[in-house]
């Protein structure tokens, strides 16, 4: 995985990063953009291996529309956690808005939190937009709950929602992480 000049001095060493069901190899004899881009991304793998995550992907069309319940792309997806799509694209104070939002339902047992993440991409695979949102109380979401998620919003440039042709979105499931925020003082009196 490297994209560096060749150099005199260049060693081929390497360090491995173990998740839980990969192994990625980094050479790290680099000394390049792509050395600093590759640990990066072992990093986050490494990362996201500690959670669950369920992902799609596929080819898209988004219409425009002045309501939520008409021309909406629905997709489901999920393990524990269900997420439903109801992606389309309309106008928010002036500007031309994907709305991306999902409602997700903890058909589990435990409370569990997530983070949801979806990107756009044109007929090239290049970025178009993307957003996120999570739900990452103390207790978690409570099994048998549902939440809608209206915050992914991406506002384009006039009519550039119509080059969006692929999509990709991932719902990571985890367990609560109680804060160990410092208690409260209270005033002296």
């Amino acid at each position: 995985m490297t994209d560096c000049p060749p150099s005199r001095n260049y060693r081929r060493e390497q360090a491995t990063v173990h998740t839980s069901n990969r192994r990625y190899i980094i050479e790290t004899g680099m000394i390049c953009p792509s050395k600093i881009k590759t640990v990066a991304i072992a990093l986050a793998l490494a990362f996201v291996s500690s959670t669950h995550g369920a992902a799609v992907s596929g080819e898209i069309t988004l219409k425009e529309t002045d309501s939520f319940a008409k021309e909406c792309f629905v997709k489901a997806f999920g393990d524990t956690l269900k997420a439903t799509t109801s992606w389309r694209v309309g106008d928010f104070f002036g500007k031309q808005t994907v709305f991306a939002g999902v409602t997700v339902k903890n058909t589990g047992t435990k409370p569990l939190t997530f983070e949801y993440c979806v990107a756009f991409y044109d007929k090239n695979r290049k970025l178009i937009g993307a957003a996120s949102q999570s739900y990452l109380s103390d207790d978690g979401m409570k099994p048998g709950l549902e939440l809608q998620l209206g915050s992914c919003m991406i506002k384009l440039p006039k009519d550039k929602y119509k080059e969006i042709k692929f999509y990709e979105a991932v719902l990571y499931e985890m367990a609560p992480q109680p804060s160990k925020a410092a208690p409260a003082k209270t005033a002296k009196k």
